[in-house]
C-alpha cells in the first residue's frame, strides 16, 4: 500500500507451503509446545511488524477513502491478519431489544405487518447501499440489538416526529450463546474489564512472545470497536477496520463449515460512553434461537440524546400508538385489530 506508506509483509508472513512461519509458531504456542530459536525469531519479527503497522493503519484518514481504496486496503489487511485469535465467552441472557425506524413503505393498510422489518436488513439492500457499520461491511447483514431498551433507543437515535417499533426478543434455547467479547481496552465497561482480566491470566500461561502478539492484535481490534469518531464518509468507511474484523469473526473459520463459530460479537456502546453493551448477531442465530414476543409502535415526541447517560433516563419522550403480543411466521397481529 504505497499511498499509505504501509510496510511490506515481513518474511514471517510469507507462505512457504500451506502455512506461514508465523502461523506455524502460533500453532505450537497454542499447543503449549516448546519453540525453537528460529520460531522465537519469527514471533519477534511478527511483533516488530505489528508495532510498526498498527499506528500507521490508525493514521489513515478512513473518511477520505474511495471504495476502490477501501477494497485495496482490505486486501492488505488480509495479509496482516492471516490468522484468527479465538476468544470464546458463553453468555446467557433472556431478552434482547431492538429499535426499528419505520418507513411508510413498510406498512400495509397503515400498519407494519411483516416481522422482517424488525430484524436485520436484507443482504441485497446492504450490498446496494455500500454502507459499513461498526460490526458489518456492505457484504454482510447482522442483527443489532441491546440488553436494555434505553441503550437500543440511544444507539438508534430516532428523531422527533419519526415512528419506531421497539421489539422484544426472547432466548428460546434456555442455553448460553457463544459470543466474541472485546478485550484489551481501557474503557470503563464491566464486561470488557472481566474479559481483559481473563486474557491477562491466560497470557501469563503462554510464551511471552505469543502473549505480546495477542496483546498487540487484540488491542488494535478493541480500539476500533470502541472508537468515537464523526461519520463523514458517505459509505461510513470510518468503520472499515471493525467491520472487517466482524466479517471475519462472524463467518465460518474453515471452508465447508456450515455455520460460524460465534452467535454474535458483544461490544461497548459508544452512545452510552461504553458503560453498556450492544451485540451484532448472525441471522442464523436470530432465526433459530430467538423469538419475537412483543412489539410497541411509538411516535417520537422529543429527544434528549445529549443529556443524562444514566441507565434509568429514557433518552426520548414518546407516545404509544399500538402494541403486539401475537406473531405468526410472516405476520404481526396488533392488539388493536
Amino acid at each position: 500500500m504505497e499511498k499509505f506508506s504501509l510496510p511490506i509483509m515481513p518474511s514471517c508472513k510469507h507462505y512457504l507451503s500451506e502455512t506461514t512461519p508465523e502461523q506455524d509458531a502460533i500453532l505450537k504456542c497454542i499447543k503449549q509446545e516448546k519453540l525453537s530459536l528460529e520460531e522465537e525469531k519469527t514471533l519477534e519479527e511478527a511483533n516488530a511488524f505489528y508495532e510498526k503497522v498498527f499506528p500507521l493503519l490508525k493514521a489513515i484518514d478512513l473518511s477520505s477513502l474511495t471504495l476502490t481504496e477501501a477494497s485495496e486496503l482490505k486486501k492488505y489487511l488480509d495479509q496482516v491478519f492471516n490468522f484468527n485469535l479465538m476468544i470464546f465467552n458463553d453468555l446467557h441472557f433472556e431478552h434482547l431489544f431492538r429499535v426499528s425506524i419505520i418507513k411508510e413503505e413498510f406498512r400495509v393498510k397503515d400498519k407494519v405487518r411483516d416481522p422482517k422489518y424488525l430484524k436485520y436488513p436484507p443482504l441485497k439492500i446492504i450490498q446496494e447501499s455500500g454502507v459499513y457499520n461498526r460490526a458489518n461491511s456492505s457484504n454482510r447483514t447482522v442483527f443489532y440489538a441491546s440488553f436494555h431498551e434505553n441503550v437500543a433507543l440511544r444507539e438508534t437515535k430516532p428523531e422527533k416526529g419519526q415512528k419506531i417499533i421497539l421489539s422484544v426478543w426472547k432466548n428460546i434455547t434456555g442455553k448460553p450463546f457463544n459470543s466474541y467479547p472485546i478485550t484489551n481496552s481501557s474503557v470503563i465497561n464491566e464486561g470488557v474489564q472481566k474479559a481483559t482480566l481473563a486474557f491477562t491470566e491466560t497470557k501469563n500461561a503462554n510464551h511471552p512472545l505469543f502473549a505480546k502478539l495477542m496483546d498487540l492484535n487484540l488491542s488494535f481490534l478493541a480500539s476500533e470497536f470502541v472508537k468515537e469518531c464523526p461519520i463523514i464518509s458517505p459509505n461510513k468507511l470510518e468503520y472499515l477496520y471493525s467491520a472487517y474484523f466482524a466479517d471475519k469473526l462472524l463467518s465460518p473459520l474453515r471452508e465447508g463449515d456450515p455455520t460460524p463459530n460465534y452467535d454474535f460479537i458483544i461490544y461497548p456502546s459508544v452512545a452510552w460512553q461504553h458503560k453498556h453493551e450492544n451485540i451484532a448477531m448472525i441471522p442464523e442465530s436470530l432465526e433459530n434461537k430467538m423469538k419475537l414476543i412483543h412489539a410497541f409502535e411509538y411516535e417520537i415526541l422529543e429527544t434528549e440524546y445529549d443529556w443524562s447517560v444514566d441507565m434509568n433516563h429514557i433518552p426520548v419522550k414518546m407516545k404509544l400508538i399500538r402494541e403486539a403480543t401475537w406473531f405468526e411466521k410472516d405476520l404481526i397481529i396488533w392488539d388493536d385489530e
